[in-house]
């Protein structure tokens, strides 16, 4: 009872976004000032001076790692928005001719899991949407984002994977690597409904999903296993991405070859 007591700030916060769908700001308000009564009414000791000073401690530590998380990853995608990075990228994707089901798998299982394992805290969507609503209609691309942010391989999982096998005495690369196979239906399920979204029926696209699904898993069990839980999404969205670009390239060069012979062969 007294755990929930204490709890109590972080309840009411979860409780105003859920039920009461009430905007973040809001919710952040109220429960400040519901600590800043129970503060006042004495809880937990707060006026006791090592209270005070472990409470801060904790406050710096936590706005710390939090900071150097989102500030990175907000110059990064600021950087790469001033380079016109994602309209390029969007304009190479499509001069590739990937199908529909291969866009999505390269966004849901290459570039949001990859840009959200270096980033967290939802970074990868300022950087993929706009990416999203150039190859898909509005309410498409912005679901698939969603969904792709959901599987958030290792961006804040991978922190916790190693903060939880410290507190638990466990080994962090053997429970991310546990992690990452428990994980998998669910990387699955939302890399379909991303598919579902897009409108891709035919057997090919659900078949490439199926086979870039085991590789991104596969990837992130071996990197989580034998490099560490901190990279571990990096690799696992990297080597996907560069699986269905070097796919799309490989088809693009076989067209461009053989629409060459048949020229050839018709100028003969």
């Amino acid at each position: 009872m007294l755990a929930l007591f204490h709890l109590s700030p972080v309840l009411l916060v979860t409780v105003m976004l859920v039920l009461l769908r009430r905007p973040p700001v809001h919710a952040a308000v109220a429960g400040t000032l519901l600590v800043i009564v129970l503060w006042l009414a004495g809880a937990a000791d707060a006026w006791r001076l090592s209270s005070m000073v472990a409470a801060a401690q904790d406050t710096v530590v936590l706005f710390a790692s939090t900071a150097f998380v989102i500030v990175p990853g907000l110059l990064f995608v600021i950087f790469i928005e001033r380079m016109g990075v994602n309209l390029a990228l969007s304009q190479w994707v499509r001069s590739l001719g990937l199908g529909r089901g291969d866009q999505v798998v390269l966004i849901v299982l290459g570039f949001v899991p990859l840009l959200e394992a270096m980033t967290g805290f939802g970074v990868s969507l300022i950087a993929t949407v706009p990416l999203l609503l150039s190859l898909f209609e509005r309410r498409v691309a912005l679901r698939i984002a969603l969904a792709g942010m959901a599987i958030m391989p290792w961006g804040t999982l991978g922190l916790a994977s190693v903060i939880g096998a410290s507190l638990v005495n466990l080994d962090a690369p053997m429970l991310a690597s546990t992690s990452a196979l428990t994980s998998a239906p669910v990387f699955f399920a939302l890399s379909a409904f991303a598919l579902y979204l897009a409108g891709v029926r035919d057997s090919r696209g659900w078949g490439a999903l199926g086979v870039f699904w085991l590789l991104f898993v596969g990837v992130l069990y071996s990197a989580s296993r034998w490099l560490g839980p901190e990279v571990a999404g990096v690799a696992a969205g990297l080597v996907t991405a560069a699986a269905v670009l070097s796919v799309g390239l490989w088809r693009l060069r076989r067209y461009d070859s053989e629409r060459s012979r048949w020229l050839r062969a018709l100028a003969r």
